[in-house]
């Protein structure tokens, strides 16, 4: 069963590595604005535009 996340908002740790990157991915593909996080600004605006290319909505903020 797939489930609509249309209207929500999910926050992604890590979100610039392989498995945070998956996950964001699907979120995104079920309708939801997907936050992303990771310590690289340059691997997560990089993340970003890949999100929004593929159709997804999104942000990017710097963390650890």
């Amino acid at each position: 069963m797939q489930q609509d996340l249309q209207g929500k908002v999910a926050l992604v740790v890590g979100s610039t590595g392989s498995i945070g990157w998956r996950v964001a991915e699907q979120l995104a593909r079920r309708g939801a604005t997907v936050a992303l996080n990771g310590r690289n600004p340059e691997a997560g605006g990089q993340a970003l535009a890949r999100l929004t290319a593929e159709g997804g909505a999104g942000l990017y903020e710097a963390g650890d």
